[in-house]
């Protein structure tokens, strides 16, 4: 009997771990779309998507409740100029105009878009949020960013939403 407690035991512990290493296996891989990157004349801009429970950790029933869809927009750069760039006001403010998630022919406002204050001097962050479309029913999905202050470029990332969904789901059982 105690054989058996020991063997379900480490069942269950292999299961949550084999959950978090195919949630790590998936942020890393560059084809699910999760992280995306682009470098812009020595600037590089990263979009990460933030699984629907990376907030409630252990909580899946809170997580089914959540209707955000978060990402983490990172901006770097190893230019002279950059620490004065990030602190124009057009860096910190009026945020929630400069971010856009087109998802089939909706175009959506963020709910709120800030500044992560992580004192990295060579760069910025962004958290940005929506309110959670029914993805299961779009067939294309990308996230926008208008940047007029570090790179003046309008760069799209797209957006795999098989792969959303699959790491929400993974991030859920963690």
């Amino acid at each position: 009997m105690k054989k058996r407690m020991i063997i379900i035991t480490l069942l269950i512990a292999g299961c949550g771990n084999s959950n978090r290493q195919q949630l790590q296996t998936m942020m890393q891989d560059t084809n699910t779309g999760l992280v995306t990157e682009k470098n812009i004349g020595g600037t590089v801009v990263t979009c990460t998507y933030l699984p629907r429970c990376w907030d409630h950790p252990g909580t899946p029933e809170v997580a089914e409740a959540d209707s955000e869809l978060s990402f983490k927009v990172h901006i770097r750069a190893d230019k002279p100029g950059m620490k004065e760039k990030s602190a124009q006001q057009a860096a910190n403010y009026g945020l929630e105009e400069v971010f856009q998630l087109v998802a089939d022919e909706d175009t959506l406002s963020p709910v709120i878009a800030q500044r992560i204050a992580n004192g990295n001097m060579g760069g910025v962050e962004y958290l940005v949020t929506w309110q959670r479309p029914a993805l299961e029913k779009k067939r294309t999905a990308a996230l926008i960013f208008k940047d007029q202050v570090f790179t003046t470029t309008r760069l799209v990332f797209p957006l795999k939403i098989n792969s959303l969904l699959q790491s929400d789901s993974l991030s859920c059982r963690l």
